[in-house]
């Protein structure tokens, strides 16, 4: 633009951004190479366990992000919390795959007792 850098940086910008839509909240969780679904992933998979997600759970954190009204910064905060407990007891409990339905989105506490209970049932 020619204008000096110095000079730039003190006009005040100011931008209005729309609002952004379950679509839009899905396609960041799935399509973003940094997503944070792909963080946990990577998270688990350094202790040797999987998880598969199902679209109902993804779409169901993309509504929880959304109603939180910070943007896409809410899916970190919704997903960390879903996962948080998950990723401190599964690696000690020998579980190499899970999977994440809308029920552990909705109750993330029972749903990690549940997959605990049905892991030392199997024997595994």
């Amino acid at each position: 633009s020619g204008l000096e850098p110095e000079f730039i940086g003190r006009l005040p910008v100011r931008v209005r951004c729309g609002d952004l839509t379950e679509s839009d909240y899905v396609d960041i969780l799935l399509k973003s190479k940094a997503s944070v679904l792909n963080q946990i992933a990577d998270d688990f998979r350094g202790y040797g366990i999987e998880f598969t997600i199902s679209e109902t759970a993804v779409r169901h954190i993309a509504r929880i992000a959304m109603a939180q009204g910070t943007g896409a910064r809410g899916l970190v905060t919704t997903v960390e919390s879903i996962f948080r407990d998950l990723k401190y007891e599964l690696p000690s409990a020998g579980i190499s795959h899970f999977f994440v339905d809308d029920d552990m989105v909705r109750d993330p506490d029972a749903a990690l007792l549940a997959l605990l209970a049905r892991h030392r049932a199997a024997g595994e």
